[in-house]
């Protein structure tokens, strides 16, 4: 068993902390501004914003610090404005956990707690580069992947550049100020940064949409799966990857908010079947129909029931490999081309979670046969009808 310092190490913060409580606004700035670039400290470990993070653990279990430094570089050398998303992403890491109460903290086991705002936002970053780079050695089909890339690029960047530095810029001295200037009462100040972090959502949800994407495609190809990213179209509405040439895929990202993902069931079984049925991943599963995708993946890391993962199957010889969930997916989406009217689509459930156990970054699938029904001549989810059942002890 490791601790969670083993992962993600905490001290760049503690000293920032310590700079904030002695009232050194000149040291404060200097640290924020230091770590905007991620750092290479061994083969396993990166230093980035205020925290050193052990690659193997929080990004990819056969992860090495070259590949995220790589996958930087690799970015910044197609001009996306990384700095402006580091110091974004770096403020809501801060307000996080710094206000970190632990009696949010949910047992796994008498040792083991988890919780899901204690990974900071500033690592989603460091993923995107690493997916994105271990995508443009893996793929086979380069020119789809050069496509996506620049669909990337094009949404990622700021449309007036300048000024969106200047507006990042005044909030981040803004929530310095919050963090500094003690005669603010604590509820005034805490409404504040509320506010503040609300402005900052749609960085973290413009970089967590593209990260299951690359992450998606790469793993594919090394299953041994022929795939391929779709060209977006302003005419139509069109999925993200091919799979075998044949298969339409959607890919489909969660984000709930920190409250959200503390509500868990009582078990793993009940907490899929939870979340498969709520609205949004209804009007996810119906929107993806729309497109004519024969299968779904549901990016899941960012909610409840990624938590539920890590919660239930922890330290526990239970396997749910992707490879299986697809080879259960390419055959349910075979069989629905060959018949007339289609009962069930295949609907992978993908989170990723850090094991707190065994110390790696892990991933788990399943592949959930989810009814579907014809309604006014569109064929949409059927919630009702679903069951989910898992070989679990």
């Amino acid at each position: 068993m490791c601790k969670f310092e083993d992962l993600i190490d905490k001290s760049p913060l503690v000293s920032l902390k310590e700079l904030v409580d002695k009232d050194d606004q000149n040291g404060y700035t200097q640290l924020l501004q230091r770590q905007v670039s991620p750092l290479k400290k061994d083969d396993t470990t990166v230093s980035f914003t205020a925290w050193n993070f052990n690659v193997p653990g929080t990004i990819n279990s056969e992860g090495k610090s070259n590949d995220v430094i790589h996958g930087w570089e690799f970015l910044l050398n197609r001009n996306l404005p990384l700095i402006s998303y580091t110091k974004a992403f770096y403020t809501t890491s801060l307000f996080t956990w710094l206000l970190h109460d632990p009696e949010n903290n949910l047992d796994v086991n008498e040792d083991t707690v988890i919780n899901n705002i204690l990974e900071p936002e500033s690592l989603e970053l460091l993923r995107l580069c690493f997916w994105i780079y271990k995508c443009s050695q893996t793929i086979q089909d380069k020119a789809s992947f050069e496509s996506k890339l620049d669909e990337v690029v094009s949404s990622i960047r700021f449309q007036n550049e300048v000024e969106s530095k200047k507006g990042l810029n005044r909030k981040l001295t803004i929530f310095g100020r919050l963090m500094k200037d003690i005669k603010i009462p604590y509820g005034e100040r805490y409404l504040y940064a509320l506010e503040l972090m609300e402005e900052l959502k749609n960085f973290r949800s413009n970089i967590s949409s593209y990260v299951p994407e690359f992450m998606l495609a790469t793993l594919t190809q090394e299953a041994g799966s022929e795939i391929s990213f779709i060209p977006s179209s302003q005419s139509e509405k069109t999925c993200d990857l091919l799979i075998k040439k044949l298969h339409k895929v959607e890919v489909k990202t969660f984000l709930d908010s920190s409250e959200e993902g503390r509500k868990i069931e009582d078990n793993l079984e009940d907490e899929m079947k939870g979340t498969l049925k709520r609205k949004k991943a209804i009007r996810d599963i119906n929107d993806s129909l729309d497109k004519k995708a024969g299968i779904i993946f549901m990016f899941l890391t960012i909610s409840s029931l990624s938590v539920g993962f890590a919660k239930y199957t922890s330290g526990k010889n239970m396997n749910f490999r992707l490879s299986e969930a697809l080879s259960q997916s390419i055959s349910l989406a075979e069989q629905n081309r060959s018949q007339q009217e289609i009962k069930r689509v295949p609907v992978i459930v993908f989170v990723t979670w850090i094991d707190m156990i065994t110390c790696n970054y892990k991933i788990s699938s399943h592949m959930v046969p989810y009814p579907v029904k014809r309604k006014n001549g569109v064929l949409e989810a059927d919630p009702e009808k679903l069951e989910i059942q898992l070989d679990i002890d």
